[in-house]
């Protein structure tokens, strides 16, 4: 159809090597470990304070892990599932009033191991990200020093020579880790959006330079997230795709077709027509007299 003009939308999904926007649970639903379980009861087990339950009363039925009591030292670890920089680590301890002292003289250690399974990876060095001293506060939140890379995460409590110290488990209700994906996940989706100008609508590719715009679209993104970074990225595609009326044909017409209205412009125009009206009166005064002259002549003879 020629002459008509339209906008050309291409979308292109791809995988590639992407950083994510924001961050995300690291930890969430992970395969965790401890060093004992209290009575061998499921619901103690380490897999409970990963579960995204931050439910901190025991007696209300709250899913927090458990160690056995009289150990000389109690830890728990989460598999990350692969290798993360880890930036914050949040903690919520037990809220009953007989027991926050549970969770008290700790470290929280980053393991970044060579062979990473549970046989081998404590065998690294770690990363210390945090020790505390005393008692742990009902939420902590913990920021790991920059650059702390590693797969798996331990919170680590090596009981003292002091009786009442020495009988405490190990109790975690929730542990939540917190970095950006790893830069080398292919789980990532590129979303790529590309608007130009069409000049025939059986034409299918951009016959003007494009724009584009792209952003990163993770599978770890939460519902709300992606609402979010979805409307941000529709709003921004709705100004690319508004035409600007100045750019329309109809009005660059009526912009090179407009009178010119300077005052030199006017006063040459009048002049001019004055002048052939004034030509043109001369003339035929000259015929008129001409023709006078010729009816006396015919008179005379």
């Amino acid at each position: 159809m020629e002459g008509k003009f339209m906008l050309c939308v291409a979308i292109s999904i791809q995988f590639d090597i992407v950083l994510t926007l924001g961050q995300t649970n690291l930890a969430l639903n992970k395969e965790c470990r401890q060093s004992s379980q209290l009575f061998s009861n499921s619901k103690y087990s380490p897999g409970v304070a990963v579960d995204g339950d931050t439910q901190q009363k025991m007696k209300q039925e709250a899913s927090c892990s458990h160690t056995e009591h009289y150990e000389p030292f109690n830890w728990w670890t989460v598999d990350l599932g692969q290798q993360y920089t880890v930036d914050t680590i949040t903690i919520y301890n037990r809220a009953d009033p007989c027991c926050d002292d549970r969770l008290a003289d700790y470290d929280v250690l980053v393991y970044n191991p060579v062979i990473s399974t549970w046989e081998d990876y404590n065998k690294s060095t770690p990363d210390i990200c945090y020790h505390h001293d005393g008692i742990s506060p009902l939420v902590i939140n913990i920021t790991c020093p920059t650059g702390t890379i590693g797969r798996f995460v331990q919170i680590y409590k090596q009981n003292g020579v002091d009786f009442n110290i020495t009988e405490q488990p190990l109790t975690l209700c929730e542990v939540e880790v917190y970095g950006p994906r790893n830069l080398t996940d292919p789980a990532d989706t590129v979303i790529e959006t590309t608007t130009g100008n069409i000049l025939s609508t059986d034409e299918s590719i951009c016959q003007c330079p494009c724009v584009s715009s792209a952003f990163a679209w993770s599978s770890n993104y939460t519902k709300e997230e992606l609402q979010i970074i979805m409307s941000e990225e529709l709003e921004d595609l709705k100004r690319e795709l508004r035409v600007r009326r100045s750019i329309l044909t109809s009005s660059l017409r009526k912009l090179n077709s407009a009178g010119d209205n300077r005052t030199s412009s006017k006063s040459i125009g009048i002049a001019a027509a004055i002048f052939l009206i004034i030509v043109v009166c001369l003339i035929i005064l000259l015929d008129l007299i001409r023709l006078k002259s010729i009816k006396v002549k015919r008179k005379t003879f």
